[in-house]
């Protein structure tokens, strides 16, 4: 009876890796990516909100760390981006990867700023990494870290 009950025990410990196993749909973290970059290109409110989970820690390039509701007030304060002929700002990411583990994600990323502008053409670089969560069925930013690239 004893050994029965240890090879029970043992084989339940086989399964338990099998039954934490993520149901997290990893073909979505790239496009999720893709379609904030293009919503933050027009400063779109709705994409940042659904982009960036409620617990969100932010630091920023230039040292300051914030969570989401702060974040949320300088995106809905500074409004839409408009259109504007002969100017545009586009954001783009290079150089994607990830780290999966379980339910989260480790994203890591050169986040390009294309300018373009009458006074002529402006590229900046910023490394990018971030922790994303899986839940509710979609990918949202719980951690976020950005720096400056210099040359």
């Amino acid at each position: 009876m004893r050994k029965l009950l240890l090879l029970a025990l043992f084989s339940l410990s086989l399964c338990t890796p099998a039954l934490a196993q993520s149901t997290a749909d990893f073909e979505q973290l790239e496009p999720t990516l893709e379609r904030f970059l293009e919503g933050a290109s027009a400063n779109d409110e709705e994409i940042h909100d659904a982009f960036w989970h409620a617990d969100l820690t932010y630091t920023s390039s230039s040292g300051k760390r914030f969570g989401k509701q702060e974040l949320m007030e300088g995106v809905i304060s500074a409004g839409p981006t408009e259109p504007v002929e002969g100017y545009s700002q586009i954001y783009s990411a290079e150089n994607f990867s990830y780290k999966a583990f379980g339910d989260l994600v480790v994203i890591n990323f050169v986040l390009v700023s294309e300018t373009d502008s009458n006074a002529g053409y402006g590229r900046e670089e910023f490394y990018n990494s971030g922790v994303m969560l899986w839940q509710d069925s979609r990918w949202q930013a719980i951690n976020w870290h950005a720096t400056r690239r210099m040359e």
